[in-house]
């Protein structure tokens, strides 16, 4: 995987997509030029460059209320449909060096009139995995596939951290089944905070995807989702058995 660009005035990576699973990179000039029509065009921004903010409010075709959900801080995940247009707030896990994995990275995604709009505070690892696989001719053709996959990508990463979480927990249990109940306090501690953190983004996202999947923008280029059976199984928030000594 190659490694994070530098931005150039707050734009990361920009791609016109070539409906093949490639890409052209573009620039700041190609994406002001752009004209009605045009291939899909992905721009991942840096939230926090004013060169972003200044083209979001003046350039994006978004209303000031959307542009707000896009900019401003502590935004909690959710979905917003805007007739064919989506607003996708989502949290992925945080493999940032230093960072808690819990600390969930926020990922801001605009989906709409041949453009798609990414923006981050810090880097996203899923980000990265579209980048390349665009470089490599196997990304996404178009909007539906780009937020597809994206979303996938998103959740996947969310399930290992769980089933960690749980793994502690059944340890934990067991341990204090057999009377070691003293050596468990801080473990117990140190889980709870971790539980807690995860909650906080993780409930407020599984209500966006539940919203998410009565929409039928997904499947506006014809290419609909998975069946409802598929999207059970893959479900990262859903409990699973606890594992058997």
């Amino acid at each position: 995987m190659t490694a994070e660009i530098t931005s150039d005035q707050g734009l990361i990576c920009a791609y016109a997509l070539n409906g093949e699973g490639g890409g052209t990179q573009i620039g700041w000039p190609e994406i002001r030029a752009r004209a009605p029509g045009s291939p899909p065009v992905w721009l991942h921004l840096e939230r926090d460059s004013e060169e972003v903010r200044e083209f979001i409010r003046q350039h994006a075709p978004v209303d000031p209320g959307i542009t707000r959900t896009l900019l401003d801080d502590e935004i909690r995940p959710r979905v917003i449909r805007i007739q064919d247009r989506l607003l996708i707030v989502l949290r992925g896990v945080n493999f940032n060096e230093g960072d808690a994995l819990e600390d969930m990275v926020s990922v801001r995604i605009w989906v709409g009139e041949g453009l798609i709009v990414t923006l981050r505070r810090r880097p996203v690892r899923t980000i990265l995995k579209l980048r390349d696989a665009l470089e490599a001719g196997f990304g996404p053709r178009n909007e539906g596939e780009f937020l597809t996959r994206l979303i996938d990508g998103l959740l996947d990463r969310v399930a290992p951290v769980i089933d960690a979480v749980e793994d502690q927990v059944d340890d934990l249990e067991d341990r204090v089944l057999a009377g070691r109940v003293t050596e468990c306090r801080g473990e117990l501690a140190t889980i709870r905070r971790r539980a807690i953190t995860l909650r906080r983004y993780l409930a407020p996202q599984r209500d966006a995807m539940l919203h998410l999947m009565g929409h039928a923008a997904l499947a506006r280029r014809g290419k609909p989702g998975p069946p409802a059976r598929v999207r059970r199984q893959n479900n990262p928030y859903r409990r699973r058995p606890r594992r058997r000594a």
